[in-house]
C-alpha cells in the first residue's frame, strides 16, 4: 500500500525568552529579565499508513495510523523559572 513520508530537521534553533514581572529586588538586571535555549538539533519523521483491506477494487484507501519519532539533540539553556513557565506553556 502507498504511504506518505515526511522528515523534518532544524538545526541550530535559538529562542529568547523575556519576562515581565515586576521584582521587587533593586538589583535585577537585564540578563536576569531576558533567558536563552538553544536547541542544536531536532527532527521529527512520520509515517502514514493506509489500508486497502475490505475495500472494494478501486475504492480509496482509508489512513488509519500514523508512525512519528522525534530526535531532540542537546539543550542548553539560561532561564529563570518564571521563563521556564513562559516556555512551557507555549509548547503545551
Amino acid at each position: 500500500m502507498p504511504g506518505w513520508l515526511l522528515q523534518l530537521l532544524l538545526t541550530d534553533l535559538a529562542v529568547d525568552v523575556t519576562d515581565r514581572l515586576k521584582r521587587s529586588e533593586p538589583d535585577v538586571t537585564m540578563e536576569t529579565r531576558h533567558g536563552r535555549v538553544h536547541l542544536a538539533d531536532l527532527q521529527l519523521r512520520g509515517h502514514a499508513m493506509f489500508s486497502g483491506k475490505g475495500l472494494p477494487i478501486g475504492a480509496t484507501c482509508i489512513e488509519y495510523a500514523w508512525l512519528t519519532e522525534a530526535l531532540v539533540g542537546p539543550i542548553k539553556a539560561k532561564l529563570s523559572v518564571p521563563q521556564v513557565r513562559v516556555v512551557g506553556s507555549r509548547i503545551l
